[in-house]
């Protein structure tokens, strides 16, 4: 059992890895090429769950969790790291003021992800709590 325990908890440091990876290989860490990034990250999301980011991010946020919960892929390491796609999105897109609600939904969402993996997963992530304190944050203060 404690075997198992390491095992997925390396499995999870490395998503987090590919996730970061992802990130700069797609651009989003880079100023200027956020729209090529969400291309991308709609071919992949078209590709892996049959939708795109902007019909997710036009759900509620329940309808949104149990969208994905419905789909093959779904585990807590994947909901994660597409929690932290939305997170990199809105963090580092380069978006003008009529971008300004998507960047929004984009920290919305991912703050469902993240309160429902929070809720349901066994394992405890001090990141997952900074990034839920700091969506909120956002929401709370503006910043």
């Amino acid at each position: 059992m404690e075997q198992e325990d390491f095992i997925k908890r390396q499995i999870d440091q490395l998503g987090r890895v590919l996730v970061k990876v992802l990130a700069g290989l797609t651009g989003l860490d880079a100023s200027g090429q956020s729209g090529e990034s969400i291309e991308t990250i709609d071919l992949m999301l078209k590709n892996e769950l049959d939708i795109d980011l902007d019909t997710l991010l036009s759900m509620p946020e329940d309808k949104f969790i149990m969208t994905l919960q419905t789909s093959g892929n779904w585990s807590h390491g994947n909901a994660e790291m597409l929690a932290d796609i939305m997170f990199i999105l809105a963090e580092e897109g380069d978006f003008s003021r009529a971008m300004v609600p998507r960047q929004e939904k984009l920290y919305k969402h991912a703050l469902a992800v993240y309160q429902y993996v929070d809720r349901t997963c066994l394992t405890y992530s001090f990141e997952r709590q900074r990034k839920l304190e700091k969506i909120k944050s956002i929401f709370l203060h503006g910043s």
